[in-house]
């Protein structure tokens, strides 16, 4: 069209008109190429600048005007911006500079801004309320478009959201996982209920972005704590599981014909969509259990056929990769047998593994199991069922759980920390790996189930509250596992997805160092050891 662009068009035909110019088949093709060519250049990314020079040595800034433009002179841009899009728009020049102050990157918010105005300017709204509503908040949307490009570039393709998004974000009021199905299930019911999964995906994936950049705003204008933050996108993504599943079996029931039991199934959720903790850019863990005594509740499949072919179906309409983008990515991998195993499990089966065969490595991972979406009745049974075949003793444990639990997390550092293990906060020395064996390895010794608080703050608190944490411990463990997940949440929110090595980069240390209200990067830095250092020791204090 004539016109330089950086955003990926999201209407239909001119999607599949890029396609065809391209040389691709269709939209989706070129859509999944370019996912391809993304994950290749982060590779990239990480690989180099996690080898460049030491912190200490900073590179010299370059003068005001050369390489990086005085907050005044952005703010001349930016006026201009809205002059060409609200020509009528008349904000004061010291309102702008106030907004590019807040951001953590000025330069990004003019960026963001100016494309996401422009967009705005083209599409349908109430001109009048958008001028009255801009005048309003314009520091904090600088702000917002300041901070994460990710989060910038959603509300880019969807302009007008961000006003009632904004409206409505200094409200303090928690969306639930009920709630939340219910916004996603309306606007699915929208789309109708034909053979094609195509335009219910599509509705799904407009719902499910409207409510996750309501969660981010939240997160950046008003600074919700995380754990807010944490437990409203696990209520998400647990409301889009459900909706996807629903989804799933009511175009199973039209393909096979309506059975004469009902769907008795649960989606269990493990790591952090069991524990409370999703983020920007968690995969889901997930197992889908499923009542064996029950009959099957399509007319032409079994029971094992149908929950595979229903979890089979549900990947599909959460990750498959539309112009709208994808949900979730679903892992199924943590399942009894993994990818040589049947997609679903039926109960007894299940439970009969985890009694008899289960590795010390899988009860680990499965204390953290809990029911997301499903039938909850037949979900809070199985869990209350799986905690106690977790916990139970096995005859000679006592004697090598210690050392099992040592041999796995060594494993893990030296097969997924390299090759920058000393800086990787998740699964390198210190890193939040070392909490999660420390409270795993002290569950199954003293047989102590999860607290009702989902989360590991919460555990570590439950643990000494239980005696298996001196005060020392807990502390060392509570405020290092609380530093890391800032940090973490700081780079994802950066980066829109996991990135867990400490980064090098002066320029984004120097943001995770804004963001995360530290004085300076090295001031960061030597918190991160500190505490890095402190968890450690507290592990091998526990596990020996």
């Amino acid at each position: 069209h004539g016109v330089r662009t950086h955003i990926v068009p999201m209407e239909e035909e001119r999607l599949r008109r890029l396609a065809r110019r391209m040389g691709y088949a269709d939209s989706r093709a070129l859509l999944e190429e370019l996912e391809r060519h993304r994950r290749q250049v982060m590779e990239v990314f990480e690989r180099v600048f996690h080898e460049k020079a030491p912190l200490g040595r900073a590179p010299q800034r370059a003068p005001v005007g050369v390489g990086a433009p005085s907050v005044e002179a952005l703010a001349d841009v930016l006026r201009k911006s809205l002059e060409r899009a609200f020509p009528r728009l008349a904000v004061a020049r010291s309102l702008i500079v106030q907004g590019l102050e807040r951001a953590l990157n000025p330069k990004r918010a003019v960026v963001n801004f100016s494309a996401w105005i422009a967009e705005l300017a083209t599409s349908e709204v109430d001109r009048a309320e958008a001028l009255s509503w801009l005048q309003v908040e314009l520091p904090r949307l600088l702000g917002f478009f300041g901070t994460s490009d990710f989060l910038a570039h959603m509300a880019i393709r969807r302009p007008a959201l961000l006003e009632r998004i904004a409206s409505a974000a200094g409200v303090v009021k928690e969306t639930d996982r009920a709630e939340y199905a219910h916004r996603l299930r309306t606007e699915v019911a929208s789309a109708g209920d034909g053979d094609d999964l195509a335009p219910s995906m599509r509705a799904l994936r407009r719902a499910w972005t409207e409510e996750l950049l309501r969660i981010g705003y939240r997160d950046v204008v008003h600074r919700a704590p995380l754990r807010q933050v944490n437990a409203q996108q696990t209520a998400l993504a647990s409301a889009s599981l459900e909706v996807a599943s629903e989804l799933a079996l009511a175009t199973l029931r039209r393909k096979y014909g309506v059975g004469e039991a009902p769907a008795i199934f649960t989606l269990l959720g493990l790591g952090r969509l069991g524990h409370n903790g999703v983020d920007y850019g968690s995969d889901l863990d997930v197992i889908l259990v499923y009542e064996d005594r029950a009959a099957s509740p399509l007319a032409r499949l079994s029971a094992q056929e149908t929950y595979s072919h229903l979890m089979e179906l549900l990947i599909h309409i959460l990750s498959t990769i539309t112009h709208e983008g994808y949900l979730y990515r679903v892992d199924v991998r943590l399942r009894p047998g993994g990818s040589a195993s049947p997609l679903a499990q039926g109960r007894s089966a299940f439970c009969e593994y985890l009694r008899t065969k289960a590795a010390v490595w899988e009860r680990l991972a499965y204390l953290k199991a809990f029911p997301v979406a499903g039938d909850l009745d037949f979900g809070r049974r199985l869990h209350a069922e799986l905690q106690a075949l977790i916990l139970q003793p096995r005859p000679g444990e006592a004697q090598t759980l210690a050392r099992d639990v040592r041999e796995m997390r060594d494993r893990i550092e030296r097969e997924k920390a390299r090759p920058n293990s000393a800086r990787n906060f998740k699964f390198g020395r210190g890193g939040m790996m070392d909490v999660y064996f420390a409270t795993r390895y002290l569950q199954l010794k003293h047989c102590i189930p999860e607290p009702e608080e989902r989360g590991t703050l919460p555990l570590l608190g439950y643990l000494q509250e239980q005696g298996a944490l001196t005060p020392a411990q807990f502390e060392s463990l509570s405020a290092g596992y609380h530093f890391l997940r800032q940090l973490d949440h700081a780079l994802r929110l950066l980066f829109g997805r996991p990135l867990p090595v400490f980064p090098v980069q002066r320029a984004t240390l120097e943001e995770v160092a804004r963001w995360l209200g530290y004085a300076s990067p090295e001031e960061l830095e030597r918190e991160h050891w500190e505490h890095r250092r402190r968890l450690r020791a507290a592990y091998e204090e526990i596990v020996g």
